[in-house]
């Protein structure tokens, strides 16, 4: 079921609760949701810790192959 707010609270948890930054790679179309919560897309690849490059590198590739993008966002 959708549109509970079980992500939101998820969010709001996550971000209260774990120290920052906290880093997510989410599809494209995700990015104004997560928005919302104060994540910003990263640009850089080189500002990007290496296990989190890793996952945003695969998944562009991974992207290109299936018809979607992906992104990596920060929280601060």
């Amino acid at each position: 079921a959708s549109r509970q707010g079980v992500g939101q609270a998820l969010v709001h948890h996550f971000t209260g609760e774990f120290s920052k930054p906290i880093y997510l790679v989410c599809e494209s179309r995700r990015v104004a949701y997560y928005s919302k919560f104060g994540f910003r897309v990263m640009d850089d690849p080189i500002a990007m810790p290496g296990g989190l490059r890793k996952k945003w590198r695969f998944g562009r590739t991974l992207g290109k192959l299936l018809g979607f993008r992906i992104e990596a966002m920060e929280y601060e």
